[in-house]
């Protein structure tokens, strides 16, 4: 009822000479004026101390009491700790000895009793590490003072003539990148130095190096042949997203088009082309299916939490090498979009937003959704038909920004025409599965139910 919470220090002051005396109703008044400490009172006492602690000098009188606090009799309080303990003790020493060491102090001897905690632990765990963990794995660890001259001694090659200062420098740099991946600094940390001269290189960004080292040439000629083999329709929509990707105008599609479409032929004929020049292209499956290159599960490219909420956020930061990959990518291909839950596309619409730091959607990103909502949903456990429309991406607020793109013509069957005697037993059955996806087939009396 009467604790105060932040402690509330009352500081006393008063005019000259005029300060407030205290005493016992049986004390004499003769014995309290001849106190040494009489004229002494708190305000005092603060004009005192300035005198004697210059580094107390540049602070208020009510600055004084937050920096400046009473130090405990660390022993005493120690001792009072082994005493808890100690059996038969004959002397000071005997309270100081632990499995028959005699330590130097009370303190150390709590330590060997475990009675204190301190940071032994995790030096023994760093120095452990030291003797068997790779040095990348050491260096996610942080571990400057203990490792350093080991980190220095095992990244030394023939050939290559660093000095210790040159070594030094690139160790720092290394560590300056990681803790600014996480928005820190070396400068935020006193006791170890900044590198000199230091500037983030993006070329050091494994991501961007990986999708700068295409055959350009090569894929050139790739994408030259498959523009010749694109339909009609397949020539407008690659044409209308590879005429946005040169103008680098913010926009958002979503192809839509079942099996056998060729959406995968236009995705390859896209890739080729913006990789050709040079630029960056991001694709993605929502299921693992990696059936040409450069294909990833979106989940976990954009490390999206699983289960994802309409909170949540994907766990990408600025200054990581994924974030700095994705602010100089083109376009970003989300293959089979109906099977993910909308909450997916929205955390990383929050997080491209604020690594673009654009509130545009995606940042002003260039997306690409593809998929065909006949095939498979996302999963709601014991859900009925309305709970699993209301998770898909045409449920989401970014369907709003969504231009239909359609893909009509079966090029399987196109293709398997004058091979296939049966290719109107083929084309029935690709009807007939389409119909299902439609919901047109199912009734009580067609013996498919």
């Amino acid at each position: 009822m009467h604790v105060h919470s932040p402690a509330v220090e009352r500081l006393y002051f008063h005019l000259e000479n005029q300060q407030h005396v205290y005493w016992k109703d049986d004390q004499q008044i003769g014995e309290v004026l001849s106190k040494n400490t009489i004229k002494e009172s708190m305000f005092t006492a603060w004009m005192h101390s300035n005198k004697i602690y210059s580094y107390g000098r540049d602070l208020t009188y009510h600055q004084y009491v937050s920096r400046f606090v009473y130090v405990a009799p660390g022993e005493l309080f120690y001792l009072r700790m082994m005493l808890s303990t100690a059996k038969g003790a004959q002397s000071y020493s005997d309270i100081r000895t632990v499995n028959g060491l005699v330590y130097h102090t009370f303190r150390e001897a709590c330590f060997a009793k475990g009675f204190l905690g301190s940071d032994q632990e995790f030096i023994s765990a760093l120095q452990e590490a030291n003797n068997w963990g790779i040095a990348h794995y050491l260096r996610k660890l942080f571990t400057w003072q203990w490792m350093a001259d080991d980190i220095i001694f095992n990244h030394r090659k023939q050939g290559i003539r660093l000095t210790e200062k040159e070594t030094i420098h690139l160790c720092l740099t290394e560590i300056e990148n990681m803790l600014q991946a996480n928005r820190r600094s070396l400068r935020d940390f006193l006791s170890i130095p900044y590198p000199i001269g230091y500037a983030r290189n993006q070329h050091h960004n494994n991501l961007i190096h990986n999708e700068m080292a295409y055959d350009k040439e090569m894929l050139a000629k790739q994408y030259n042949t498959a523009y010749q083999l694109l339909t009609d329709e397949q020539k407008t929509i690659v044409d209308t997203i590879m005429s946005v990707v040169n103008t680098q105008s913010a926009a958002i599609y979503f192809l839509y088009g079942y099996g056998g479409t060729g959406k995968t032929f236009v995705w390859t004929t896209l890739s080729s082309g913006i990789r050709s020049h040079g630029g960056m292209f991001v694709q993605f499956l929502q299921v693992e299916l990696l059936h040409y290159y450069c294909l990833l599960t979106a989940h976990s490219k954009f490390a999206i939490p699983v289960p994802a909420t309409k909170n949540s956020t994907c766990n990408i930061h600025q200054g990581r090498e994924l974030a700095e990959l994705l602010k100089v990518t083109k376009l970003i291909v989300w293959d089979e979009a109906p099977m993910c839950h909308k909450f997916a596309f929205e955390a990383l619409d929050k997080s491209l937003k604020d690594i673009m730091q654009n509130n545009l959607p995606f940042g002003g990103k260039i997306m690409v959704f593809g998929g065909d909502f006949r095939q498979i949903l996302p999963i709601v456990p014991k859900g009925n038909r309305s709970d699993i429309v209301h998770i898909t991406i045409n449920a989401s607020y970014i369907w709003d920004h969504c231009q239909i793109l359609k893909l009509t013509k079966n090029m399987r069957l196109l293709s398997n025409a004058p091979r296939q005697p049966n290719n109107e037993e083929l084309k029935q059955f690709s009807h007939w599965l389409l119909d299902i996806g439609d919901g047109k087939i199912g009734q009580y009396n067609d013996r498919f139910s």
